[in-house]
């Protein structure tokens, strides 16, 4: 049998392996590239997702995404206080030193969300927290170093969530946060 193309065309079988990368040339030249005018309709698609999409800008001030970023750091710190008062209950002390540790670092965090006078609708920020700023960020690392401690010395039988709250958190939210 010789080896030409219309041999491969018509299915004939061909035992030789450059006979079968001809046939597979011939036979799969779509499937490997797909139909051009489906790649040119893709492309298009593409083009005309990603233009609608950097189309949207984000429209927030800088004051509103503070906000926005702070609340989420807030909420994930009133979780890692759950955590910490399951685990103490739970008496699962691993559990009760990496959440003290998420919480200290957390902590760290709080001061990146309070860009100057980023009182927007929502917030229940006071304005004192820019008026002495140093009292609030040396409360803000009270409270992680206080996680810190318990994260390094895992005290969960030393651990009074009541104290710890009224002690770290509510030392700042009485001068720096409105009341509910």
């Amino acid at each position: 049998m010789s080896i030409t193309l219309e041999n491969a065309r018509a299915g004939r079988q061909v035992f030789n392996y450059e006979n079968q990368r001809l046939i597979m040339r011939t036979q799969f030249k779509h499937r490997r590239y797909g139909d051009p005018m489906l790649n040119r309709l893709f492309v298009l698609t593409l083009l005309l997702c990603s233009t609608t999409v950097l189309a949207q800008q984000d429209t927030r001030t800088p004051e509103e995404k503070a906000y926005q970023y702070r609340t989420g750091v807030f909420s994930a710190l009133e979780w890692k206080m759950g955590q910490m008062i399951a685990a103490k209950f739970g008496n699962d002390s691993a559990q009760f030193q990496r959440h003290a540790g998420d919480m200290a670092y957390l902590a760290s965090l709080i001061e990146e969300g309070f860009v100057p006078d980023s009182i927007v609708e929502g917030s229940k920020a006071k304005a004192e927290i820019w008026q002495n700023p140093e009292d609030f960020a040396s409360k803000a690392a009270g409270l992680q170093k206080a996680a810190g401690e318990f994260a390094q010395n895992g005290d969960i039988e030393g651990f009074n969530p009541r104290k710890f709250g009224g002690k770290h958190c509510g030392s700042c939210h009485r001068d720096y946060k409105v009341d509910d």
